[in-house]
Formats: structure tokens, C-alpha cells, sequence
């Protein structure tokens, strides 16, 4: 029984001998890679951390929101809306940023609004961005078909720029009605 009781005791020893062994190692270890103590050298007399302000920031507290809505119409027997219909004029020294365009129209219910071309014009060249109206259905009371579309757009439009818009549509009816266009976006200062 001593035999066992010794080698039991021989194995406890040798298990704590080598944890406390390993214990240490990883101590020592960590005190290497611990914290460094780092000296400031851009201080005061007081040991403060120096600051040196190199100015003022101009911040705009509001946005220089464009919301602008214009009716156009189709007239009997037209494809296309009148054109060209001026939404928005670019003031001198600004950029429009364009966020969101809309179009909007009730039509005779065997006719189908196309799309909405928005055009950014200025001296001659243009860009356009076409919105693809949604034909959300037929509204009983009138027999009207309703088309509709709102895109999340980024278009960027310069100083003295020109938004137009021109809806095209197709059908057997063709009768006369108006569209809806109308932007959202917000004005900035244009580069110097």
C-alpha cells in the first residue's frame, strides 16, 4: 500500500511541479508584452497635452432642400407629354444633387404610360435619366388606369442647368390628361 501511495503522491507532485512551472512561463510572458509606459512630449508647463487650433469650420445647420411638382399634359391623340416642360433652373453658383424622381398619370384604361425622361440640359448637351412608371391598376369609379414611379436616383446637375421632363405613352385611346413630375434633392455650393 505504501508503493501506491507513493507513486500517487509522486504523480500530484510532478502534476503541480509542472503547473506551476507553465504558470510562470505565461507570466513571464505577458510582462513582456505588457503595457509600455509612453511619455507625451507635446506638453505644457502643467504636463498638459498642447492643442493648436488652425481655424474656424463653417457648418450648415440646414439643408437647401429642392422639392419642386409641375403638371404637363397629353393632348388628345399625342404620344408624348408637351415638351419640353421645365421642372428646375440651377442657380448660379450651386449644384443640384438629385435624390428622387417622380411620375405620375390616370389614363384611359386601354392606354399605358411608357416612361418619363428627365433631362439635365445645359448649353446645348443633355443627360437623361428615365423613370419606368408601375401600373398599379384600374380605379372603378373613374375606369382610370393609374401609373406610377418614384426612383431613388443620384444625378448631379451644375449651375444654370435645365431639369426637363417628357412623359411618352401608348394605346387605342389616347385621350387627353395631365402628368405629374417632380423631383427631390438639395442644393450645394458649386466648386470654386
Amino acid at each position: 500500500m505504501s508503493r501506491t501511495t507513493v507513486a500517487v503522491l509522486t504523480t500530484a507532485a510532478l502534476l503541480t511541479a509542472h503547473a506551476s512551472f507553465a504558470q510562470s512561463q505565461a507570466t513571464e510572458k505577458a510582462d513582456k508584452k505588457g503595457a509600455v509606459q509612453v511619455e507625451e512630449q507635446n506638453v505644457d508647463v502643467n504636463g498638459d497635452i498642447k492643442v493648436h487650433d488652425s481655424g474656424t469650420v463653417a457648418v450648415k445647420t440646414a439643408l437647401d432642400a429642392v422639392q419642386v411638382t409641375v403638371f404637363g399634359s397629353f393632348p388628345n391623340g399625342g404620344r408624348f407629354s408637351d415638351s419640353p416642360l421645365t421642372i428646375y433652373t440651377v442657380p448660379e453658383g450651386k449644384v443640384l444633387v438629385i435624390d428622387a424622381l417622380t411620375v405620375a398619370s390616370n389614363m384611359s384604361a386601354v392606354d399605358h404610360l411608357m416612361d418619363a425622361n428627365f433631362q439635365l440640359t445645359f448649353n446645348g448637351s443633355s443627360f437623361s435619366v428615365f423613370v419606368q412608371p408601375v401600373a398599379e391598376g384600374v380605379f372603378t369609379q373613374t375606369n382610370a388606369a393609374i401609373f406610377r414611379k418614384t426612383d431613388r436616383v443620384t444625378a448631379y446637375a451644375g449651375p444654370g442647368t435645365r431639369v426637363n421632363a417628357v412623359a411618352i405613352r401608348d394605346g387605342a385611346n389616347l385621350s387627353g390628361t395631365s402628368v405629374l413630375f417632380a423631383l427631390a434633392g438639395h442644393l450645394v455650393d458649386a466648386p470654386q
